[in-house]
C-alpha cells in the first residue's frame, strides 16, 4: 500500500510521472551505430577509432557490440587489445575490454551486452592497441539506442 501525501508527496508525484512516460523505447528512440574497420598497425599504442557524445536532452543505452581481428597473432607473447571507454565529467572508465593473443585463430566477438545507460554529455569511445610485429585488420562496432531523457 502506498500512502499518498505524507511527509514528501513530491517523491510520489515524480515516480508516477516517470512511470507514465513508459520505457525508453517509447520516447523518440533512434538507433546509433558506431563502426570502424581498417588496419591496426604493428607496434601501435592506444588509438581512438570512434567516439559518440550523447546529445543534450537525450540518454543512450549500449545494447550490442561486435569486434573482429581478422588474423591470428604472428608473434607469441604479443596481442591486440580493444576497449570501450565511458567518459563522464572528465573521468574515464573502461566498460568493455578484449585481448586477442591466439597465434592460430582470428578473434571474433559478438554479444548482447548488459545494458549500460549513458547520460547527456557522456562520451563513449572505442580504442585499439597492437604490440604484435604485424598489422591486423579489425572491425569495432557498437549499437546504441538513443532516446529522449
Amino acid at each position: 500500500m502506498v500512502r499518498v501525501g505524507g511527509p514528501n508527496p513530491q517523491v510520489i508525484a515524480t515516480v508516477l510521472a516517470d512511470m507514465a512516460r513508459g520505457h525508453y523505447y517509447d520516447r523518440n528512440a533512434a538507433s546509433i551505430v558506431k563502426n570502424w574497420g581498417g588496419s591496426i598497425p604493428a607496434g601501435s599504442g592506444w588509438t581512438q577509432r570512434w567516439s559518440y557524445t550523447v546529445p543534450a536532452g537525450k540518454k543512450a543505452m549500449h545494447t550490442l557490440l561486435y569486434d573482429l581481428v581478422g588474423t591470428a597473432i604472428a608473434t607469441a607473447g604479443t596481442r591486440v587489445l580493444i576497449r570501450r571507454i565511458l567518459t563522464r565529467d572528465a573521468v574515464s572508465t573502461e566498460f568493455n575490454y578484449f585481448a586477442h593473443w591466439s597465434t592460430t585463430d582470428p578473434f571474433k566477438y559478438l554479444t548482447l551486452t548488459a545494458e549500460a545507460l549513458f547520460l547527456a554529455g557522456d562520451v563513449v569511445s572505442c580504442e585499439t592497441n597492437n604490440n604484435d610485429t604485424v598489422a591486423h585488420l579489425g572491425t569495432m562496432t557498437s549499437l546504441l539506442v538513443e532516446f529522449d531523457a
